[in-house]
């Protein structure tokens, strides 16, 4: 399946998209700030990343920027309390807002890896 990045301080927020993510055969790495994601994704070759908004040292929205000034199309989901209904956030392929249920972050991680 694809790999997958998740981009978030909380870790409890980490370990249930982890097992989400796992049960649907996804390889899954995680960051727990927006610089410790910058310093994985560019080691490394992801199909998607899943960020948070609000995070400590580097924002979720300040990394997304770094990736696109950086020339990289990864397809990115915003997965946060901070997300209105409806309005995707800047540079983002899809969002979910928090709290999730498991069928709706599936359900966008699916339809935004299949663009």
């Amino acid at each position: 399946m694809a790999k997958i990045l998740v981009v978030d301080d909380e870790e409890a927020v980490r370990s249930l998209i982890r097992r989400i993510l796992q049960i649907d055969g996804h390889d899954v790495y995680f960051a727990i700030d927006g610089w410790r994601g910058l310093v994985v994704w560019n080691d490394n070759d992801f199909d998607l990343i899943i960020l948070d908004m609000k995070m400590p040292r580097i924002s979720g929205t300040e990394m997304l920027q770094a990736i696109r000034d950086a020339g990289d199309d990864i397809k990115v989901v915003f997965c946060s309390a901070d997300v209105a209904p409806g309005i995707l956030p800047k540079g983002a392929n899809g969002a979910v807002k928090k709290p999730f249920g498991i069928n709706e972050l599936m359900d966008e991680v699916n339809r935004v890896l299949a663009i």
